[in-house]
């Protein structure tokens, strides 16, 4: 029986000189830890030089034996083009608790220009609810969807720029509906959480988790109702 992470590690360690010889000396592992849904070690493989590169995973049974893993000529393609990629050593990571080194402040303005004013590592926390695209056509100046997508990469890129490292970044966005122009026509719904999720992502933001949030029957501004709960000052007893 295989009964401690330093026994997983001697038995992947193994199989990485016997499978990916050529390679080997990019590649370690991560941590390995039971699931014990099928009762076996997972133990991730990652790039040596950039540890949060995952490019593969073996399974190790109970008994010691690889019972799965990535395939080894996939982990070496992956293991060859992040050596290149990844040269860089990944950002110092900072104290997680100073004092913010601007004061407590309320700042009007437009997102972009006040970004820009500034400095890096200063916000520890940033909530934004960027407007929905067309949601409001009356107001919407965006020549077309690829523009607005521009102009939240700008903001978001800014963000992570201005965040202290380990911070978090919360974004409150939503599918949008484009309406039929007449009966022989359909409405199209764009996914903007989706590819608010790849600008995020290609800024160096990891995803954590998404919230639902789910309003009450009757939450709209067209109701009577709605109104009453938007205006309450304690919606959440409404």
């Amino acid at each position: 029986m295989v009964n401690s992470a330093k026994e997983v590690r001697k038995i992947t360690q193994k199989w990485i000189e016997q499978h990916l010889a050529d390679v080997k000396d990019f590649v370690s592992l991560g941590l390995p830890e039971i699931d014990d849904r099928y009762n076996v070690w997972r133990v991730p493989i990652v790039l040596s030089n950039a540890t949060s590169h995952l490019i593969g995973e073996a399974k190790i049974g109970l008994l010691g034996n690889v019972m799965d893993s990535t395939r080894p000529e996939l982990i070496r393609t992956r293991a060859k083009r992040f050596i290149n990629e990844v040269s860089a050593p990944d950002r110092k990571r900072q104290e997680l608790f100073y004092p913010a080194p601007i004061p407590n402040k309320v700042i009007l303005g437009d997102a972009m220009k006040v970004l820009e004013e500034l400095p890096p590592d200063t916000a520890q926390l940033v909530i934004t609810s960027p407007p929905y695209y067309n949601a409001k056509p009356e107001s919407c100046e965006f020549i077309d969807y690829q523009e607005y997508l521009n102009f939240l990469r700008g903001v978001i890129i800014r963000i992570r720029e201005v965040l202290s490292e380990g911070r978090f970044f919360t974004i409150n966005v939503s599918p949008v509906l484009v309406r039929r122009t007449s009966r022989s026509t359909s409405s199209k719904r764009i996914p903007i959480p989706f590819d608010v999720h790849q600008i995020m992502a290609s800024a160096g933001f990891e995803f954590i988790d998404d919230i639902i949030w789910v309003k009450p029957e009757g939450a709209g501004w067209n109701l009577g109702r709605g109104r009453r709960f938007a205006a309450d000052r304690q919606p959440l007893q409404y």
